[in-house]
């Protein structure tokens, strides 16, 4: 799968027509059909911008490479009986209770589509209950 693969799987998951991501990021109109027919690539800005948009890394759009295949440390986990303390990069802590922690480490399982998934329906089940 390459990179306008990936976009587009992205798009069809979350719902997002090539019209309303253009106008989101913003990108020029008719930008991701010169991708689809490969009359043109996509440039780095654009892919980083897309990047952001659907919360995934500039590496899975790009390499394919889910957050478990590029793992990196930018400080330590330390914990306690009802919660675990982040400790960021900056020393700042952050407290977080243990079933919300069990339920980020369940969500970081997932590939990023998968994730993307994951928020559509829980978005869709919120929306449905505060109703």
């Amino acid at each position: 799968m390459n990179v306008v693969e990936r976009i587009l799987d992205l798009m069809t998951i979350n719902n997002i027509n090539a019209s309303k991501l253009t106008k989101e990021i913003p990108l020029t109109n008719g930008l991701i059909t010169q991708w689809k027919q490969g009359k043109q690539k996509p440039s780095l800005e654009a892919v980083n911008k897309i990047a952001n948009y659907f919360n995934v890394s500039l590496d899975y759009l790009v390499n394919g490479n889910t957050p478990s295949e590029n793992i990196s440390v930018s400080g330590s986990i330390t914990g306690n009986n009802n919660s675990n303390n982040i400790v960021s990069s900056n020393q700042s802590i952050e407290t977080i209770p243990i079933d919300q922690q069990e339920l980020l480490d369940l969500y970081n399982q997932l590939d990023p589509i998968k994730q993307a998934e994951f928020k559509g329906e829980l978005k869709g089940y919120i929306k449905a209950k505060n109703s």
